[in-house]
């Protein structure tokens, strides 16, 4: 491959265009299928039936924040500087749920400490409480949002129809899948979702966690229904520089498993 095309973003067309004019390509066609086998990988999802029922985490709404439910969930806050304020946040907290949108294919097994290195898992969620726990509005965004990672990347630079930050979240998707240690938190706009015309009603985000450690996942691997239940402290919109994984806090599987 020439040093010219070297860490250069091509696409499948360049390189037919490249073998075309005669460039040995082999070397390019190669890393290019194995990218887009990566990011096959990273999102596998299994419909299999899972062992799970978080409807059963609807006895904890409204949120008591002297529950043990609270302590298992946003814990405690030991040291008395501060102390009245995280109290305050904590108590008007709500269990919202997170769709899978990608992650390392790993995570749908279960793993030990041992095994899990450090990874980036991508999640659709709604802070709208009307929304914020409707699965089947989440599926459908997460789907969208695969197919729109699966876009060319020329064809999004260039379209017209995406505004800058839908740009902007294509290129973080695919570093996510990628280099599997990019994190960001996006506001979902119209521009990718033509077919909702209430879309900032939803407030919908997309937003990554950093996995490393196993004790954040139940049962040691994410449920293969896709779908993670979280107590979160976020209740609208969160300013830009913010990220959303900060609001929200893991509820442990025996809350929402069905044995």
């Amino acid at each position: 491959m020439p040093d010219a095309m070297k860490n250069y973003e091509y696409t499948w067309e360049d390189i037919e265009q490249y073998e075309k004019q005669g460039i040995d390509v082999t070397e390019m066609k190669a890393e290019y299928l194995a990218k887009q086998q990566l990011k096959e990988e990273l999102r596998f999802w299994d419909k299999s039936d899972e062992n799970v029922d978080v409807t059963k985490l609807d006895q904890y709404t409204p949120f008591d924040i002297n529950s043990q439910f609270a302590k298992d969930t946003v814990g405690t806050w030991p040291w008395l500087f501060g102390k009245a304020k995280r109290k305050e946040e904590n108590s008007n907290a709500t269990i919202k749920y997170a769709c899978v949108v990608q992650c390392d294919s790993h995570l749908w097994k279960s793993v030990s400490h041992e095994d899990l290195l450090p990874t980036t898992v991508v999640y659709v969620s709604s802070l709208n409480e009307k929304y914020s726990k409707d699965v089947s509005l989440l599926k459908k965004i997460a789907e969208r949002l695969i197919e729109f990672s699966d876009e060319n990347e020329k064809e999004v630079k260039n379209s017209t129809q995406y505004s800058d930050a839908t740009k902007k979240l294509w290129k973080d998707l695919d570093k996510a899948a990628t280099e599997n240690v990019h994190t960001f938190t996006s506001k979902l706009d119209q521009s990718v979702f033509s077919e909702y015309k209430n879309l900032d009603e939803f407030q919908l985000y997309v937003w990554t966690e950093y996995l490393v450690e196993d004790k954040k996942l139940p049962w040691k691997k994410l449920p293969s229904d896709w779908i993670i239940p979280f107590v979160s402290t976020a209740h609208t919109n969160i300013p830009n520089s913010h990220w959303l994984s900060s609001y929200m806090n893991h509820v442990p599987a025996k809350y929402w498993s069905k044995n």
